[in-house]
């Protein structure tokens, strides 16, 4: 085993404008060789575990970019950073053979694994059954039906989520997963300002992160007593029946 090893090309700037801002860019090419993996063994040499090697490439890129203020009246000093980058990450490379590895991260015995990482995917995505909607009566889901008629989803009850057949085979089956997200952030941003007068300052600073998704786990079916959000008190009741209303014309309502 060895480090793995990191390769970057970066071009970037620098400027001061209007004697009072501070402007910074920069543009990254980043990859990584040589990341830690397990290598799965065949079953017939005995082994007790999978020994790590280094083999996984990935691919990092993206923009930092910081724009800063700086301003002095009398004894007055303002200041002012805010900050913003960008990435993406993509797998490119998991062993000769290998297309994607199974996340470990599990929530219930029944489920699948939540997570994938494979070639052209962010690291650890999460990997899933898409909905399309709520069957909102018996109807819809009798009309839920494959080429040959019969129900796509025939334990489904009005109330229940109607998941995508992506693989076209009409049954819901483990192949119907895709990819529904990544937990790596595109954006990343920061903000700071800074007010400071004869000795005293005040200081006020934010950061966040957008783009990206977040497992929640609270609905555990497998535990009688688990904790949902309150969130659920507005969940799916019955069909919603509308009154459409004509008014009359050439005359004012």
């Amino acid at each position: 085993l060895k480090w793995e090893e990191t390769s970057q090309l970066n071009i970037g700037f620098e400027a001061r404008l209007f004697q009072d801002f501070n402007l910074s860019f920069d543009l990254y090419n980043k990859k990584t060789t040589g990341i830690l993996q397990d290598i799965e063994l065949p079953g017939y040499l005995g082994s007790t575990g999978n020994p790590s090697a280094n083999i996984a490439d990935i691919l990092n890129k993206g923009f930092d970019l910081e724009l800063g203020y700086n301003k002095k009246i009398g004894a007055l000093n303002i200041s002012a950073n805010a900050n913003v980058s960008y990435l993406q990450n993509e797998v490119t490379f998991l062993g000769n053979g290998i297309n994607f590895l199974s996340g470990g991260a599990g929530y219930q015995a029944s489920t699948y694994p939540l997570t994938r990482t494979q070639v052209g995917q962010p690291v650890n995505s999460f990997y899933g059954f898409q909905t399309n909607g709520i069957f909102q009566n018996q109807a819809e889901v009798n009309a839920y039906t494959n080429s040959t008629g019969s129900l796509i989803q025939p334990n489904a009850a009005p109330g229940d989520f109607r998941w995508k057949d992506n693989d076209g085979d009409g049954a819901i089956t483990e192949k119907d997963r895709a990819f529904i997200g990544s937990p790596l952030p595109d954006y990343t941003f920061g903000l700071t300002l800074n007010i400071e007068y004869k000795g005293f300052d005040v200081l006020a600073f934010g950061q966040g992160v957008s783009g990206n998704k977040i497992f929640q786990g609270l609905r555990r079916l497998d535990i009688a007593n688990a904790n949902y959000q309150t969130t659920a008190l507005g969940r799916w009741t019955g069909a919603v029946s509308y009154t459409h209303l004509t008014l009359p014309t050439n005359r004012e309502v």
